[in-house]
C-alpha cells in the first residue's frame, strides 16, 4: 500500500512537472523592406485574463524571445516610427513580423500611436487614450516608449535612466517609486521625461525625472498646471 501511495506522488509531480515545462515563443522583427526593427519594446499579455506576462526587447537584428508555458497569449511591439504590432500567438516560432514605417512626422513632433513632443529641457508624451487602456499600470505604458537612457525591466520592475536612478513624479510632485509604478496608465495625461535632471537634483545623484500628469487628482478636485513650466520650475498649482 505504501508503495503504491509513492508511486502515487511521483506521478503527480511528473504531471505537474510537465505542465509548468516552459517554451519558446521567438520571433524576428522587420519592417515592410525586410530590414530588422531593432530595440523595439516588445510585451506579452494574457489573452485569458489580460495581465502582462513578461516584456523585453528585439535585439540588434530584431530577435527576441520568451520562455513561457503553454498558453494562449498577445503580442504586443512598439517601435517609434512604425506601427504598432498586436497579434494573438502560442508558444512557437513565429518567424518574421512585419511593422511598417509610419510616415506621419513632423517637425520634432513624431506621431505614433502616443505623440512624443522634444523640447530642448525634455519629452512630453501625449498618450493615445486607445492604447493606454491595454497597459494596466503605468509602468508598463513606460516600457513601451523609446526614449533617450530609459531602461525599464519588467521582471524586476525597475526603472532607470542612463543607468541611475531617477526622480520619480507624480503631478509635479515627487513620491516613492512604489506609488509611482502603480498608477493606473488610464489615468495618464501626459508624461513629461527628462534625462537631464539638473543642478538641483543632480547633486541629489538622480539621472533623470520622470513626472506623471494625471488626468484628474486622485484624492478629488482639479489640476491647473502648465506642462513645460511646471516641469521646469517645480511650482504646479492644486485646487480643491
Amino acid at each position: 500500500m505504501k508503495s503504491i501511495f509513492t508511486l502515487l506522488l511521483c506521478f503527480i509531480a511528473l504531471t505537474s512537472f510537465s505542465q509548468n515545462e516552459l517554451k519558446e515563443l521567438k520571433a524576428r522583427l522587420v519592417d515592410e523592406n525586410g530590414a530588422a526593427v531593432q530595440f523595439a519594446n516588445v510585451s506579452l499579455k494574457s489573452a485569458y485574463n489580460d495581465s502582462i506576462i513578461s516584456g523585453t526587447s528585439s535585439d540588434e537584428n530584431g530577435n527576441f524571445i520568451f520562455n513561457v508555458e503553454e498558453g494562449r497569449y498577445i503580442l504586443l511591439a512598439t517601435a517609434i516610427g512604425y506601427e504598432r504590432l498586436s497579434i494573438y500567438c502560442r508558444p512557437s516560432d513565429l518567424g518574421d513580423l512585419t511593422m511598417p514605417q509610419t510616415s506621419e512626422i513632423l517637425d520634432d513632433v513624431v506621431i505614433q500611436g502616443s505623440r512624443i513632443e522634444e523640447t530642448p529641457q525634455h519629452f512630453v508624451i501625449l498618450p493615445d487614450p486607445t492604447e493606454v487602456e491595454i497597459y494596466g499600470k503605468g509602468i508598463n505604458y513606460l516600457n513601451m516608449l523609446q526614449l533617450p537612457g530609459l531602461k525599464v525591466n519588467m521582471a524586476k520592475e525597475t526603472i532607470s535612466i542612463d543607468g541611475g536612478t531617477p526622480v520619480f513624479q507624480i503631478n509635479g510632485k515627487e513620491v516613492s517609486y512604489q506609488r509611482f509604478i502603480n498608477v493606473s496608465s488610464e489615468k495618464i495625461k501626459r508624461v513629461e521625461y527628462s534625462n537631464n535632471p539638473g543642478i538641483r537634483y543632480l547633486d541629489k545623484g538622480a539621472t533623470g525625472i520622470i513626472n506623471i500628469v494625471l488626468k484628474e487628482v486622485e484624492d478629488g478636485g482639479s489640476i491647473s498646471a502648465n506642462g513645460k513650466t511646471a516641469f521646469n520650475t517645480g511650482l504646479l498649482t492644486v485646487m480643491f
